[in-house]
């Protein structure tokens, strides 16, 4: 009622201040003057009460809105679902920073930490590391409470015992041995691996890996199956042979010449275009039956256009950095692949 009322307030103003300025257009000529100043009068007072209806229509609604999410908060509260009473207090906060909705906010974190840290000491005593972790994530979620920080760093030691395989990259198959990519793929693939640390992923080193190669005489590249792939791993103590192959990897160019007027001078510019284009299949091997587990095939492109005057120094991207740059495209893919498989869902 008191919104309809602060409206009407609003349009009688207008109608009355539309109809003074109609009247002193086309009243007398002696009462323009008078007329000037009522058309001041009127407009002054039109902006100064129309700002303030907007105000308290404004104002109005936020409280609103503001009573909505605290009731709204209160009863997700009683009613123990605290994820949706701490969403409509926080909007409720955003309004209005209340003493009322601060204690309200408070009391339901309080609460869901409380919650989430009995449950995850429930898990922790039923020997599930992976849902008692979680559920002291979801506690910190709100600052620490009581040991919390503890608990999860337990359970997720006893998870990764649990969970943890070693992995061994063999150096990866190329027939382009114009550019080794199989080395250079290898090595971008191991980098990007040690770089995102899978929770339950190890790196067998490179250098054990190889040394144990060489000492029993075995092939150390190529998409290694079965028994090889079993001898392979229980040698360096690794569960999984990561293996692969570049099937494909080249560089096409492009160079064109045109004649432009430079300083009053003709001058030749020269462009170069370069496409590199990449393609691996990726293999990881179980060791102990020989399995593969995960197959994969990436395929990459990259595209360089550069130009120059035929006077100025050639610059000119290599064609080894066009395809590491495809190759390390492709690698993280992969990389990806094995983060996701091996890694905590938060």
């Amino acid at each position: 009622m008191k919104r309809i009322n602060l409206k009407l307030i609003t349009i009688l103003l207008i109608v009355t201040v539309v109809i003074t300025l109609t009247a002193s257009n086309i009243g007398p000529l002696q009462s323009r003057a008078w007329a000037d100043g009522s058309e001041s009068i009127g407009i002054g007072a039109l902006v100064i009460l129309g700002a303030w209806g907007g105000y308290k229509l404004f104002s109005n609604y936020q409280e609103g809105k503001y009573n909505s999410y605290l009731d709204k908060g209160e009863q997700y509260l009683k009613a123990k679902n605290y994820q949706l009473a701490i969403k409509n207090l926080n909007y409720a906060h955003e309004i209005n920073n209340s003493v009322r909705v601060n204690q309200l906010l408070t009391k339901a974190k309080s609460e869901y930490q409380q919650l989430h840290y009995q449950q995850g000491q429930d898990y922790l005593e039923q020997g599930n590391w992976e849902l008692a972790y979680q559920e002291f994530n979801k506690v910190r979620n709100y600052g620490e409470y009581l040991n919390s920080n503890l608990k999860q760093e337990q359970a997720y030691k006893k998870l990764r015992q649990e969970k943890l395989k070693r992995i061994a990259v063999v150096e990866f198959e190329d027939n382009n041995y114009q550019y080794d990519l199989g080395t250079r793929i290898t090595a971008f693939l191991i980098s990007d691996l040690l770089n995102q640390e899978p929770d339950f992923l190890e790196i067998v080193e490179r250098d054990r890996l190889s040394r144990i190669l060489q000492e029993q005489k075995l092939q150390s590249s190529g998409l290694i199956t079965g028994d090889k792939a079993k001898e392979i791993g229980n040698l360096v103590g690794a569960n999984y042979l990561l293996v692969g192959k570049v099937i494909s990897g080249e560089v096409n160019r492009d160079r064109t010449e045109d004649i432009l007027t430079k300083d009053e001078e003709e001058v030749i510019k020269i462009r170069v275009a370069k496409e590199a284009y990449v393609e691996v299949i990726f293999k990881l091997l179980n060791v102990s039956n020989g399995s593969v587990k995960i197959s994969k095939s990436f395929e990459e492109v990259k595209s360089y256009r550069e130009s120059y005057f035929e006077d100025e120094p050639e610059v000119i991207t290599s064609d080894e950095k066009i395809l590491n740059d495809a190759l390390k495209e492709v690698a993280a893919r992969f990389a990806n692949v094995l983060v996701r498989e091996y890694s905590l869902a938060e």
